[in-house]
């Protein structure tokens, strides 16, 4: 068991960590202005949402190097280069890189921190890949609204939800506009997952 960060693989891998969180940043940005160039302004705000909780995940894995501040670190790591399209490939591209941290990435960084004996660092990476599997599905679950033609429509009446006034709205499909705030249908979200009600 290792017990001094400076000897161990698990610095390395915190500093990996963090260049793959500001690179999701970033990515997620130049996602989300490309949704809102297609006026899929929902999606533009899961993104950004999302880049938001990847920002922090960086600094919490930035924050256990403090001991070495004032030094560089040299790590080799792969990361995607995502450029597309559509909305839908970025949708898609991310919920694949989230679900890669969940399933191998922080928790083989997270048992190699554990065997190393820095269970406090093994314990935020544990705890944050189960985040970014939460990521991959939210990410899923917008993609597969596309693929299907359901993320402004609906086979039945159906309440949706205005992000920009909270006005809500039912039918099978969302207005071209909102009725109250005239804001574009992009920013329109199925009431389903809200437990917010109005008569």
């Amino acid at each position: 068991m290792i017990t001094d960060l400076a000897k161990s693989e698990t610095k390395f891998n915190l500093m990996r960590a963090f260049a793959g969180e500001s690179q999701a940043r970033q990515r997620y940005g130049i996602a989300a202005a490309f949704a809102a160039d297609e006026k899929l302004y929902i999606i533009q705000d899961a993104f950004l949402f999302t880049a938001d909780q990847e920002q922090e995940h960086g600094e919490i894995f930035y924050d256990f190097l403090k001991p070495f501040a004032g030094r560089n670190l040299r790590v080799d790591a792969d990361y995607p280069v995502d450029l597309f399209n559509t909305t839908l490939e970025f949708l898609r591209k991310a919920q694949e890189n989230e679900m890669d941290e969940f399933n191998s990435i922080y928790r083989k960084f997270g048992e190699v921190a554990k065997e190393e004996g820095f269970e406090d660092i093994a314990e935020k990476f544990f705890s944050i890949a189960k985040i970014e599997k939460t990521h991959s599905e939210r990410f899923k679950k917008f993609a597969d609204l596309i693929e299907k033609n359901e993320l402004f429509e609906s086979k039945v009446p159906t309440k949706w939800l205005c992000l920009k006034c909270g006005n809500v709205y039912t039918g099978r499909s969302v207005p071209d506009y909102c009725p109250v705030c005239h804001h574009d249908r992009g920013y329109y979200l199925k009431n389903e997952n809200f437990l917010i009600t109005q008569d």
